[in-house]
């Protein structure tokens, strides 16, 4: 049976603007969608009606709109993608729970603030409908053969990278952490970055299992997102965003035979963009990744690190 899928937010990551029809890589919720042999893509919306009309006729959809209301008054469906700013996650998701629609794939972060996230999470608990949060970095493989080496070997150090704000990227980087590293206990030497669209933190993070330095750069100078894992007897590297890891282990020095040096002896790569190809395939095999109530745990520790740091913006 063929499962009747639609999108709401026909922006970038949906799969609008200059996004590739032909690029191998599955990075948008429409090629993804388009590309599952389980799944139709029936009908997108966008407020705006000719962003809309645009992303239907890239991706040969026959239905598109400018409100939610006016699509699902019209079609039955069995996942919708939400990918709208934060701010309207709320209010479209709790249109998609009172419909019972049976799947609701939803963009990070889940919520804009604490007190729209367990709202949701009420309704969500009164409905049969599921919700994924879309932290893709989780799907894909490289990043799991990071959790079984770390589950294998003591960490010694941990070093991440990152740009465009802690609520934001930083919000993907807190989501692997959490899953790696167990509860986050503790936070010290928080120093500010004030972007006015993405207000940064570095901090040093206290996990049960680890203690994570996150350093925060302007991504008004270049785009940023990684990690560096020092393991009793190896290391990781997470380059790119995760497009490249690095595993490296202990070897002797090949010039000084009392010496052992860290060698390169795997990278991987290649998974990466596939990352809504696993997270569709996820969903319809009913693996629950990345719920409301993981959500709740980063939103959390996100809120309570702005306001230790003195940020305030709007809630």
């Amino acid at each position: 049976m063929t499962l009747n899928c639609a999108i709401v937010g026909c922006g970038l990551i949906a799969g609008g603007y200059d996004t590739p029809l032909e690029d191998n890589y599955i990075r948008t919720h429409a090629k993804a969608i388009k590309n599952n042999s389980r799944t139709r893509l029936i009908a997108v919306c966008d407020k705006d009606i000719d962003t809309a009309k645009k992303f239907a006729e890239k991706w040969e959809v026959e239905n598109f709109y400018d409100s939610l209301d006016k699509l699902v008054f019209k079609h039955d469906l069995g996942l919708l993608c939400i990918s709208t700013p934060t701010n309207t996650h709320l209010p479209l998701t709790t249109k998609a729970l009172e419909l019972k629609i049976p799947c609701i794939w939803l963009e990070k972060p889940a919520a804009h603030n604490l007190t729209d996230l367990k709202e949701m999470m009420i309704l969500s608990k009164k409905s049969s409908s599921k919700i994924f949060i879309n932290y893709f970095r989780r799907y894909d493989e490289g990043f799991k053969k990071i959790k079984n080496y770390l589950d294998s070997s003591e960490v010694l150090s941990v070093t991440a990278y990152y740009t465009k704000g802690l609520s934001h990227n930083g919000s993907h980087l807190l989501n692997l952490l959490n899953w790696w590293f167990g509860e986050l206990k503790e936070f010290n030497n928080l120093e500010v970055f004030q972007c006015e669209k993405y207000p940064s933190v570095t901090a040093s993070l206290n996990y049960e299992k680890a203690k994570v330095d996150i350093k925060a750069f302007d991504h008004n100078l270049f785009e940023l997102f990684e990690l560096d894992i020092i393991l009793r007897n190896s290391r990781i590297r997470v380059l790119e965003g995760g497009q490249r890891i690095e595993f490296y282990k202990v070897n002797t020095s090949p010039y000084y035979k009392e010496y052992r040096n860290l060698t390169l002896f795997e990278v991987h790569e290649g998974t990466y963009g596939l990352f809504m190809k696993e997270g569709l395939n996820s969903i319809l095999n009913g693996e629950v990744i990345n719920t409301l109530e993981e959500e709740l745990i980063i939103r959390t520790s996100i809120e309570e690190i702005e306001r230790e740091a003195g940020i305030s913006r709007d809630r």
